[in-house]
């Protein structure tokens, strides 16, 4: 009788845990919505305008040139489960219409008629910066040579604000 009353406790102890661990879910049960979010990536597009940037120098005659129309920047940015955000993106410069790039000096004037500008940036979740471009515009006018710009750069930044590599390259032709 002993050894029955041994076996019984045995079973019953046996099947309440099993019975109460049941009803617990696992930390990695697909029903839970707010564990299932952080284990994948959210990824967002978009886009917005941007005016040019501020006059830079042609890099053939040394001349002051500036940009004129309105861009649209289309962007897609991936979130990762850990935190880090890999955004990249490229300009639509027929979006509107159209650009032109000027000679401040002279006051001509040429139009664009090739772009292509794709960029990546990656933020670490730990503050880190990363970001690459590769711009490639060519602009022509008549009766002129055509102007072919290439801007290309390479920046990173650490956590506590250091430059560590700062690359850019410019060039005309």
């Amino acid at each position: 009788m002993k050894h029955l009353l041994s076996y019984l406790f045995s079973v019953l102890l046996l099947g309440s845990t099993f019975i109460g661990c049941s009803d617990q879910q696992t930390p990695t049960d697909g029903n839970d919505e707010a564990l299932t979010a952080l284990n994948k990536p959210v990824i967002e597009s978009y886009w917005w305008n941007m005016d040019w940037d501020p006059v830079y120098e042609d890099c053939a005659t040394g001349e002051d040139m500036q940009n004129h129309g309105w861009l649209k920047i289309y962007t897609r940015e991936i979130t990762t489960p850990s935190g880090n955000v890999i955004i990249s993106g490229w300009v639509d410069y027929d979006a509107y219409e159209g650009v032109t790039l000027e000679n401040l000096a002279t006051g001509d004037i040429w139009t664009l008629t090739t772009g292509h500008n794709p960029f990546h940036e990656v933020i670490k979740e730990n503050g880190m910066y990363i970001l690459r471009y590769n711009w490639n515009e060519l602009y022509k006018k008549q009766n002129s040579p055509n102007i072919h710009i290439h801007l290309k750069g390479h920046l990173k930044i650490l956590p506590d604000g250091t430059v560590t590599h700062d690359r850019e390259s410019y060039t005309c032709f």
